[in-house]
């Protein structure tokens, strides 16, 4: 779930992101606070929902939950707190120029 989490927030971040502001994944991991509320059976399909509660220039909070499809069992929540870390000159340039290659629209 934990690996999950980070994935799901930092991608839930992408809407807000613009160049100099939450780019590049969304900064980094300040406190991470997963409940397990019950076990996923094998096999089973699951959902994992990440709402950007408040943002700003500096850090940021983001709940998710992983549940069923259907939405009707809730198999954990968690509570992720980030802080932005400006990219790296030559990491901010080498990322756009990824993305102009593939076509990507600009942050």
């Amino acid at each position: 779930m934990g690996h999950f989490t980070d994935m799901c927030t930092a991608i839930s971040m992408n809407p807000i992101a613009r160049e100099g502001y939450w780019e590049f994944l969304a900064g980094v991991t300040r406190s991470l606070n997963i409940s397990y509320l019950k076990a996923v059976p094998i096999g089973t399909t699951v959902r994992i929902r990440a709402t950007v509660v408040q943002h700003g220039r500096t850090m940021a909070l983001i709940t998710a939950s992983m549940e069923s499809r259907d939405g009707k069992v809730v198999y954990a929540t968690a509570e992720h707190h980030k802080v932005h870390v400006p990219a790296l000159p030559e990491y901010a340039r080498r990322m756009r120029e990824w993305r102009e290659r593939r076509g990507i629209a600009k942050l």
